[in-house]
């Protein structure tokens, strides 16, 4: 004992004397004096490999005892070569704490005030955001209205075009012909019923009026036929009129075809968007205006709605490209019900359990079932001491 508490003694004097050298330095020259010895207890401890007998036994424990005293020699001298280096790491770790510790409490205040206003300026982008998307939200609802209303009106347009024209085709007398006429020409267009297919309306009218006038020939020669004529008459009237059906139809064609390639080159013109699809705005302008030649006549009103409506566009990535910079979120909880936490997120506190087994030491050493924690097998077990 009296040579470990010399060993000690010295190892502290060399702390002392070398404390300028670096740590690894000072480890290596403390505990090198310790190698020989350990090598020398190790060497015996392994030479003893069976307990038989009291002597072998009492042999066993010496050498275990010596061992475990070394151990909390060199403990004792790592103790003593650490307290200064520590000593130093603490007082160098306060030093530095009262230095800056003005520049953390100021940094901490400005991110308050930082963090405020930017949680003002995020929140006021936010409303703007979410006022943006009401009224595109608006602005998609009146269109969706506004074209059940047009597509009524254009059922109605196309119902009145469909009645006329069988009536027209089956006319057969020229009084007739200018009775219908008189009563084609005489609709009402108000603007309260067509709204914007008004020019859809007279354009209808207007080939409902083609095809009085187409019919007018034939409606002569069947009245100019005989009796004995008619008959043929009326056969060759129904192939004529097929003929001037498919004239029409021919004409509408092509003009429709013309006006579509126009309105191509003039939505294709105002695209500024990559996500901008020119064949689906083609249809939905042929949707709301009945078809392209009718489109075409509002083509000012086309460009005004695709500005407004790219200015708008601008407006919101404007907002969305604003949000705050330089922040992150940081994800935090609390617990509010700990009888509601699953069982997966609960740690059991080993501490706590130990403690309280130890404040029933002596009930268990007699009676191992004098104290229970439920879910906890509390048991004896016996270990050497070397004393």
């Amino acid at each position: 004992m009296a040579k470990s508490e010399s060993k000690i003694n010295k190892t502290e004097s060399k702390v002392v004397s070398v404390a300028h050298k670096s740590s690894a330095a000072l480890a290596g020259n403390a505990f090198l004096t310790y190698h020989e010895e350990v090598s020398n207890i190790v060497e015996r401890c392994e030479r003893i490999n069976k307990v038989g007998d009291d002597a072998t036994n009492e042999q066993a424990r010496q050498v275990a005892k010596e061992a475990n005293k070394t151990v909390k020699s060199i403990d004792d001298a790592r103790k003593a070569l650490n307290k200064p280096l520590s000593d130093k790491v603490k007082s160098n770790n306060e030093d530095a704490k009262k230095i800056i510790k003005p520049l953390v409490e100021q940094v901490a205040r400005l991110k308050s005030v930082i963090g405020t206003y930017e949680i003002k300026k995020e929140q006021a982008r936010q409303e703007r955001l979410r006022k943006a998307e009401e009224e595109r939200m608006a602005r998609e609802e009146k269109e969706r209205k506004e074209r059940e209303h047009i597509q009524q009106v254009r059922n109605g347009i196309s119902k009145l075009n469909t009645d006329w024209s069988k009536k027209i085709a089956e006319c057969k007398t020229s009084k007739t012909l200018d009775k219908y006429l008189i009563e084609i020409k005489g609709i009402s267009i108000t603007k309260k019923e067509y709204g914007d297919l008004r020019d859809e309306m007279k354009h209808t009218i207007e080939l409902l009026t083609k095809q009085v006038d187409a019919r007018r020939d034939i409606v002569i020669k069947i009245e100019s036929a005989s009796k004995d004529e008619k008959e043929e008459v009326l056969k060759e009237a129904a192939g004529e009129q097929a003929a001037v059906n498919q004239e029409l139809t021919l004409e509408e064609q092509n003009r429709e075809m013309m006006a579509e390639q126009d309105l191509i080159t003039l939505v294709a013109s105002l695209s500024t968007d990559a996500s901008w699809n020119v064949q689906d705005r083609i249809k939905y302008l042929k949707d709301k205006y009945g078809s392209a030649y009718i489109a075409m006549q509002y083509r000012d009103d086309i460009i005004k709605d695709e500005q407004q409506h790219q200015q708008k566009e601008a407006e919101v990535r404007e907002l969305k490209n604003d949000s705050v910079k330089n922040q992150r979120i940081e994800l935090k909880f609390e617990v509010i019900d700990p009888l509601k936490v699953p069982r997966e997120f609960l740690m059991v506190n080993e501490k706590k359990i130990r403690e309280a087994v130890m404040a029933n030491r002596e009930g268990l050493k007699e009676d191992i079932n004098s104290f229970t924690i439920d879910g906890i097998r509390i048991y004896k077990e016996r270990q050497t001491v070397l004393k």
